[in-house]
Formats: structure tokens, sequence, C-alpha cells
């Protein structure tokens, strides 16, 4: 029942760790996806009606114009992608962190209880079996989860049109 509790606290908190930082970063992964995305579809909606409107850009002498208006919306764009790809990569980079502290924590700690004769050299093996299983769930899991914010990202973004569309 001791092995367990440990054990178990040691999982708990690598899990409980993986959850606090996914609840404060994760809305700020939405959010930045969200205005990313935002964003593109204005830049794309404004290139599309800028080539719709060709001749007249033309005719007027504005390509200058209509390249300075594609050039401006085409660096805020970026700077919000790299700003998201940066939150992304953090918070895979804090997820597998964390995983790894978590694993490498019960992997010594299991190795304790064997080395006080606590546990068999048959449960300590069932054990790092179930950790390395465990630990790429982790890692799997920390690799995923940030393209799923992204996606709720520009889900959100398009709340009002789908909501138009079903209503």
């Amino acid at each position: 029942l001791k092995i367990d509790l440990t054990l178990g606290l040691a999982v708990g908190l690598g899990f409980g760790l993986i959850f606090l930082v996914l609840y404060f970063v994760g809305r700020n992964c939405v959010d930045l996806s969200c205005d990313r995305e935002g964003l593109y579809l204005e830049m794309s909606e404004h290139i599309h009606d800028s080539l719709g409107n060709l001749m007249n850009v033309y005719l007027n002498n504005q390509e200058k114009k209509e390249i300075a208006k594609n050039s401006r919306i085409e660096k805020k764009h970026t700077k919000l992608y790299k700003a998201q790809i940066l939150l992304t990569r953090n918070v895979v980079f804090t997820l597998s962190l964390i995983s790894l502290v978590t694993f490498i924590s019960v992997l010594v700690l299991s190795y304790n209880k064997l080395r006080q004769k606590v546990i068999s050299t048959e449960v300590f093996s069932t054990l790092v079996i179930i950790l390395m299983y465990f630990f790429g769930y982790l890692m799997n899991l920390s690799d995923e989860i940030p393209g799923f914010l992204v996606r709720l990202g520009i889900l959100k973004q398009s709340v009002p049109f789908l909501y138009d569309i079903l209503n």
C-alpha cells in the first residue's frame, strides 16, 4: 500500500502539473490561434477583393497601394503565426519535460524500493514496462495536445459563421 501511495503521488503530481500547464497556457494557445485565423480570413478576403477589382486597381494606378496593404496584413499574420508556433513549441517542451521528470521520478522511487527489498525484481520489471508505456503515452499527449488547442482556436474563430449556417 505504501509503494502504491508513493508512486501514485509522483504520477498524480506529474498529471497535476500537466493539467495546470494546459489550463493556464492552453487558453492562450486557443486565443492566439483564434486571432491568427481571424487575421488569415481577413487577409484572404482582402486578397480576393483585390483580385476581383484588379482592373480598377490598374486603371486607377493603385498597384503600390494594394501591394502595401497586402504586405501590412501579411506581416501582421506572420507575426501572429510566429507567436502561435513559439507558444506551441513552448507547450510541447514544457509538457515533455514534465513527462520526463515524472518518468524519472517514478523510476528512481521504484528503484529505491527495489534496493530496500520492499519490492521484488518481478514487480520492479513490471513497473518499468508500465512506466515505459506510460511515458510513451505522455509524450504522445505532449505532441498532440498543442495541435488540438490550435484547432480549437480555429473552431472558436468559426463559431459565428457556423452559428449562422446552422440556424
